[in-house]
Parts: C-alpha cells; sequence; structure tokens
C-alpha cells in the first residue's frame, strides 16, 4: 500500500521541487489576482447578457483586462517591492480605471475652475489624473509599511489576504456560471441556424438590387391617425419616379430582430423556435440574420453583397457579406479597422480606455484609436455609401443592404436635416413625440428621394430598389418593445405598430408587388430568376419579450378588421 502511494506523493514532490514550475505557478496566481476585479467586469457582463453575446466578442475586453492589470502590477512592484501590496493596489486601480468617467470630469472641473492651468486636450487631463492617482497608491503603500507597528502590520497583510481570496472565488463564480450556460444552451450558442436552403437561380440578367429597410417607417394610416400628417406627397413622388406599393401592408412581426429573421430567411420562425427555452436570445436572431441562405443564393450566383449596418449591434455588420460599410463603432489598431459590437462599447463606455482610445494622443493615436460616431452621422454615411454602389455596377452585380435606423429614435434631424433645438430622446416631451417623428421623417423622405434619383440616373441597367419597414414606430405609451402590452386585443394598437411600408422600383414595370415581408426574396427569385419558390401565407405574430418570447401567437385576422385604408 505504501508503495502504491509512493508514486504519486513523489510525483507531487518532484514538481513542488521544480523551481520553473513554481515559478510559472506563482506567476498565474499573481497574474490572477491583480486581474480578478478587471475579469469579473467583463465576465460579469458577459454572463448578464449570455443570450445576446457571442463568447468571441469576449476576448478582447478579457486580454485588454490581463494586459492592463500585468502592466500596473509591474509599476507597483517596481516601485513598492511588494507582491501582496502590488496586487491589491492593481485591484483598486481596476475599480479606477472602470469608474474613470466620473472621477475625470470632477477632476478636469476642479483643475479648470481653482488652478491656473488649462489645456484643449482632455488627454493631458487623463495622463494627469492617471500619474497622480498611482503615485498616491505609491505612496499609501510605502507609508503603510513603514508607520504599521509590525503586529499591526501582519494582521493588515492577513485581512489583505482574504480580501485578495475573496475577489478571485467570487471571479471564479462568474466563470462556472458561464460553464453551466455553455452546456444549458448549447444549440442556441454554438448552433448555425438558417431556415431556408439555397437555391440555383436560373441564368438571365442579373439587375443590381439595393435593398434599404427604414426602421419604424410608418405607413399612411398610421402617420394621419396618430401624426396628424399626410406623407401622400412623398408617395406620389415615388410612385412618380416608378416606385409600386403594396398597400395595406403589415410586418410578420413588430420587433426587428425577428421580422428581419422572418424576411431574409423566407420562413416563419415557428418551426425553429419550438424546443427553445423561453429566454430571449438577441444572439440566436443575429446568426439567423447573418446566416440566411437567400444572402447567400445572390453571392453563389454573381451578386457581391455590400452590408450596411446601424449602430445596433444585430445588424452592425455582418461576417457574411463581401464588404461591411461601418461607420459606427471601431477600433484602428495599427492602421487595421476593427468593429466593435455593443457588448464591447458598453465596457469602454466610461472607462480610461474610451478617454485613451478615442485621444489624438502624440504617436499612442497611430498604435490604437478608438471612434463612435452618432446617428447622424452613422445615417448620412449610410445613404452616402449607396451613391459608392452605384460606381461600382459597372464591373460588379450589386446586392447593397441598408439597414438604417430612422425615423427611428433618437430623433436627430429636423425637418431640414439640422440638429434639432429640442431634445433627441422619443421621453423628454420638450416637444410632443409626434413632432419629433415627423420632422426626422421628412427629412429621411428628401434624403430617399435623392439617393434613389442618383441609383436610377447612374445605373448602366435598371435596377431592383426595395424600400421596406421591419416595423412600425412604438405607440406613445410605451418606448420599447417590452413596455408595451402586446396581450391587449386593441386592434389600432396592432394597426399602429404592425403597419408598415413597402414598395419596390423593377425593372418589369408591369409585374404585381402586393407581396408581405416573407414573401420578398422569393418573389425576386421567381419573377427575375426563374425559380419556382413557394409562397408562404401572409400572417402577423406576437410575443412576450420579456417572459416566453418563442411562444408566438398570430393576430393576422386582428390586423384585417383594423383599418384597412390605403398607404
Amino acid at each position: 500500500m505504501s508503495t502504491k502511494n509512493s508514486k504519486p506523493n513523489q510525483f507531487f514532490k518532484n514538481i513542488y521541487k521544480n523551481d520553473r514550475l513554481k515559478g510559472f505557478v506563482k506567476s498565474c496566481s499573481i497574474v490572477l489576482a491583480s486581474s480578478s476585479v478587471a475579469l469579473a467586469t467583463v465576465l460579469g457582463l458577459y454572463n448578464r447578457n449570455f443570450l445576446d453575446v457571442a463568447i468571441g466578442e469576449a476576448v478582447l475586453p478579457v486580454l485588454i483586462a490581463l494586459l492592463t492589470s500585468i502592466f500596473l502590477y509591474l509599476i507597483f512592484i517596481f516601485f513598492t517591492k511588494d507582491r501582496l501590496f502590488s496586487v491589491v493596489a492593481v485591484m483598486a486601480s481596476s475599480i479606477f480605471l472602470t469608474k474613470f468617467e466620473n472621477f475625470f470630469i470632477r477632476f478636469k472641473d476642479f483643475i479648470d475652475d481653482f488652478v491656473v492651468w488649462s489645456t484643449p486636450y482632455d488627454y493631458q487631463y487623463v495622463l494627469l489624473l492617471l500619474f497622480l492617482f498611482l503615485a498616491l497608491g505609491i505612496l499609501i503603500i510605502t507609508l503603510i509599511k513603514k508607520k504599521l507597528p509590525h503586529g499591526v502590520l501582519s494582521k493588515f497583510r492577513q485581512l489583505l489576504k482574504f480580501f485578495v481570496l475573496a475577489s478571485v472565488i467570487f471571479t471564479s463564480t462568474y466563470i462556472v456560471q458561464i460553464a453551466i450556460k455553455f452546456v444549458r444552451y448549447p444549440d442556441l450558442i454554438n448552433g448555425d441556424h438558417t431556415l431556408n436552403s439555397k437555391i440555383s437561380l436560373g441564368k438571365s440578367v442579373k439587375p443590381d438590387i439595393y435593398y434599404f429597410i427604414f426602421d419604424r417607417y410608418a405607413n399612411n394610416d398610421t402617420l394621419q391617425k396618430y401624426y396628424n400628417y399626410d406623407n401622400s406627397e412623398f408617395k406620389a413622388a415615388m410612385e412618380k419616379r416608378g416606385f409600386v406599393f403594396n398597400k395595406n401592408t403589415h410586418s410578420n412581426y413588430p420587433y426587428t430582430a425577428t421580422s428581419l429573421s422572418s424576411t431574409f430567411n423566407s420562413s416563419y420562425l415557428n418551426s425553429i423556435t419550438e424546443d427553445l427555452p423561453g429566454n430571449y436570445s438577441e444572439l440566436f436572431y443575429r446568426r439567423l440574420i447573418a446566416n440566411n441562405n437567400n444572402f447567400k443564393t445572390l453571392q453563389e450566383n454573381g451578386y457581391t453583397y455590400y452590408h450596411s449596418g446601424s449602430w445596433w449591434g444585430t445588424t452592425r455588420t455582418n461576417p457574411n457579406a463581401n464588404y461591411n460599410f461601418v461607420d459606427a463603432f471601431s477600433i484602428k489598431i495599427l492602421g487595421k479597422k476593427y468593429v466593435t459590437t455593443d457588448f464591447q462599447d458598453t465596457l469602454l463606455e466610461g472607462t480610461i480606455f474610451r478617454r485613451l482610445f478615442a485621444a489624438r494622443i502624440p504617436l499612442f493615436s497611430r498604435i490604437i484609436h478608438y471612434e463612435k460616431n452618432d446617428q447622424r452621422q452613422i445615417v448620412n454615411y449610410q445613404l452616402g455609401a449607396a451613391k459608392e454602389l452605384v460606381q461600382k455596377s459597372t464591373s460588379e452585380n450589386i446586392f447593397g443592404l441598408f439597414h438604417i435606423l430612422s425615423p427611428h429614435p433618437q430623433y436627430v434631424f429636423d425637418a431640414e436635416g439640422n440638429v434639432p433645438s429640442y431634445h433627441p430622446d422619443p421621453k423628454t416631451l420638450d416637444v410632443p413625440e409626434s413632432v419629433k417623428y415627423v420632422n426626422q421623417l421628412k427629412y429621411i423622405n428628401t434624403r430617399i428621394l435623392e439617393t434613389v434619383d442618383y441609383i436610377i440616373q447612374n445605373s448602366d441597367t435598371e435596377p431592383i430598389i426595395v424600400f421596406q419597414t421591419d416595423e412600425g414606430p412604438y405607440l406613445f405609451d410605451c418606448n420599447d418593445f417590452s413596455n408595451c402590452s402586446w396581450n391587449s386585443t386593441d386592434e389600432e394598437r396592432w394597426q399602429w405598430k404592425f403597419g408598415v411600408l413597402s414598395a419596390i422600383y423593377q425593372p418589369k414595370k408591369d409585374t404585381r408587388y402586393d407581396v408581405t415581408p416573407v414573401n420578398l426574396f422569393p418573389y425576386l427569385f421567381n419573377t427575375y430568376f426563374n425559380t419556382s419558390v413557394e409562397y408562404q401565407d401572409a400572417n402577423s405574430y406576437i410575443f412576450n419579450l420579456e417572459e416566453d418570447s418563442y411562444n408566438f401567437t398570430e393576430v393576422t385576422e386582428l390586423l384585417k378588421k383594423s383599418l384597412p385604408g390605403s398607404q
């Protein structure tokens, strides 16, 4: 028996005697302990948003947390020569750096008001505040080690060890929770979801396709009844240019993620969501949108797919696109542009890194630079990008997708496209929301007409231009999907949210266009590529985002009874 135990005991003794291995384990322990607070910030946010965030999105923040912690530890250990105090100092620094914006604003105001020194460059305040914090930390550690009696210092060190251990355990609980969720949701998180199959398009002339999705663009019934605005002039202007409107169109779903997933996949969501848990997952819909086979079909049949997303993470980019037009959130590292995600932006917001990465620090900004544009810049950039594609159409078959978050709030345009005098938030009622919405709509109408004119006039062959809404605007008594009473049987409520605008400019002028959004791509394929894709029935569904988000209830008949009118 002793012989059997001697081998493993000797094995561990040999490991313990291996100085290199001991040093490696000790270094790893220091890194883990030092970075525990920073990692808890990243992993905690990822854990709370597990169903909405891909694991790859957490890699860059984790690396930044680790590298920053190591860098700070090296600074503190150099000046203090004390591992324990250096680890604790890094943990305290992590809290300071993640809440940096709060300290920065107060510090800058103090310097400007009470110190005879000022600079137009924010980064100089950032570097000064960081220097003062690190210097103060080193000074405090030095004073504690010198001034505290040996007995008190020994007890204090024991307290610090307990604090470090508690922090490591706390961070480890996030790792365990995340691991459990990976086991619990394997198909939801790792599945390569798609709803339809790729098809072979018949050989024919391939018209360029420009697909514009203007988020929350209401139909004329809604505008007249609830916004006191008649949009007939815009409709007439579009018809004069050759657009055909689909009268009485209803969206298939009242929420962008579900609506686009259904339209892009030419299928309703009921079949694929039957076995999913009730928890809503933005990540699931993001994959449905990105991996749809309609776009892949176009690519495999000679189209170049250009994607122009919004600031919304689900359509910000598409990894399957040939090119992504992005002007929202990005980090440039050594000149190469990396588009950041909502998750990464949330982590950066309020930290020292947002200030440092966005600052024009000499030399540093050439290595790494962060850009965050507002909705005004993004919308104008997207419409400008549409014109750029026309220049490429002479040598390529173009499929351009533009998901434009306007007239969707924030309300950043007045009727002439200027910065409005009122607050852009719909909840701030300095001006009625209906006024804000209509003003932004008027400007968007002007830009739409300019854009389609340019495309039509500068295309070598007649293009297909699709103008579609994914969902109607929210009712005035709720500002987002989760706050609305979707269990109501109020027919007008459904008409408001489901009533959308749909129009097409196409080479075949005499072709009838009366398809529901889910049938858009079957219509295009059947009409222009000699296919015979089966059409879906025109249905509309609701669901409860907070409780049972994959249990869809059909409201088609309710919508048919409510306010039929014309667009």
